[in-house]
Parts: C-alpha cells; structure tokens; sequence
C-alpha cells in the first residue's frame, strides 16, 4: 500500500465491469476506465461513507496518475484537510494510485 492510501481512511471500493457501457469507445482493443466515471463513482463511494457530503459542487483538482482497467478494484480513500472546506481523496487499485483530488460539495441534508 503505497504512502497516500496510509494516511488516509479507506472510505470503500468499485469495480467497474467489463460491459460497463462508456467502455467500447475508451479505448477499442484497450478498454481504460474514463476519468469523469473515476469521479463518479468516487463521489458514490464518499456519500454512501457520509450521506451528509451533499451534492458535488465543484472539482478543485483532479490528477489521474495511472489507468484504470474494467474488473479492477478500485479503493478510495479520504485524507485529512484541515480546516479547508474541500475533501481530498484518492483512489489505489493494487498496482498503486491511480487519482488523486480535492472536491467540494454542497450544503448535506
């Protein structure tokens, strides 16, 4: 496990199948998880960790570091931030990171 994965609290995990359907044009012959379905489901996985986050309001940064393969698992991870009003992650698969970022959400419920 690499450095970012250990300071951070594992907030859970996805695995995007094989016949996911964003996947034929991403690339033919060499299907790569897209970067914005990386996110998605990230936020996914953030907001089943805490309802409270709220809708996403914003992508503060975002660095995609390696390619994600349909079947792999993919690990997210929440680190600490401070007093800033973003949420830093990261997602790990068992080959190393594969993003990193900071996100803002709106008011939770």
């Amino acid at each position: 496990m690499s450095a970012s994965a250990a300071s951070g609290t594992c907030a859970g995990e996805f695995r995007v199948p094989a016949d996911h359907p964003c996947l034929p044009g991403h690339f033919p012959g060499e299907p790569i998880v897209p970067a914005v379905l990386l996110l998605e489901l990230s936020c996914a996985v953030l907001r089943q960790a805490a309802p409270r986050l709220g809708p996403l309001l914003e992508v503060r940064a975002a660095k995609f570091t390696r390619p994600v393969r349909p079947g792999e698992t993919v690990k997210v991870f929440v680190h600490p931030s401070g007093a800033s009003p973003t949420l830093r992650f990261s997602c790990q698969t068992a080959d190393g990171a594969a993003a990193q970022g900071q996100l803002l959400f709106g008011p939770g419920t």
